[in-house]
C-alpha cells in the first residue's frame, strides 16, 4: 500500500511541478475578459516556447509546449524510469484525485481556469530521451470545467 501511495504521489507532483513552472514562467499580466481566453493561451504558448527547454528537476525538462484539437499540450522529457512511475501513479488512484493533486495551488488552478474558459484542454506528455515510450495525462475541457468552475471547492 506505501508503494502506491509513493508512486500516485510522484506523479502527481511532477505534474504540478510543471503546471507551476509553465504558469510562473510567463509573465503577461493575466487580466483578460472570457473572449480573450483562447489568444491567452495562445500567448502563453508563444511565451513558453521561447523559454524552452525549462528544467523541471530530477533530469526531466519541459520541452515543447503548443495547442492542438482545442487541447494546451506541455511535453516533457524524462529518464525511462521517470516515465515508468508517473504512468505506474497515474494508474494507482482515480482521474479525480489527480486533479485535486494538480490543481491545488493557485498558479495550477488558474492555468486550468483558463484552459477551461476558453474550452481547452490540457494534456501532458511524458517522453523519455529517446522518444520510445511515454505516458499521458489527459483532462478534456468539460473535465476542466466540471472540476474548476463548477466546483465552489475549488
Amino acid at each position: 500500500m506505501k508503494t502506491s501511495v509513493f508512486f500516485s504521489r510522484f506523479a502527481v507532483i511532477v505534474v504540478t511541478i510543471t503546471m507551476s513552472l509553465v504558469l510562473s514562467s510567463f509573465t503577461t499580466s493575466t487580466n483578460v475578459t472570457d473572449n480573450e481566453d483562447a489568444e491567452f493561451v495562445e500567448m502563453i504558448v508563444k511565451d513558453m516556447n521561447t523559454k524552452l527547454p525549462i528544467d523541471i528537476g530530477g533530469g526531466m525538462a519541459i520541452t515543447a509546449v503548443y495547442t492542438a484539437n482545442s487541447n494546451l499540450v506541455i511535453e516533457c522529457t524524462c529518464p525511462d524510469s521517470a516515465v515508468e512511475l508517473i504512468s505506474l501513479g497515474f494508474s494507482m488512484v482515480s482521474k479525480e484525485e489527480v486533479m485535486y493533486g494538480v490543481y491545488g495551488d493557485e498558479s495550477s488552478k488558474l492555468l486550468g481556469k483558463l484552459c477551461a474558459e476558453a474550452n481547452y484542454g490540457m494534456r501532458w506528455v511524458y517522453l523519455t530521451r529517446s522518444r520510445t515510450n511515454q505516458t499521458e495525462l489527459f483532462f478534456t475541457a468539460s473535465e476542466l470545467k466540471s472540476f474548476l468552475l463548477s466546483n465552489p471547492a475549488n
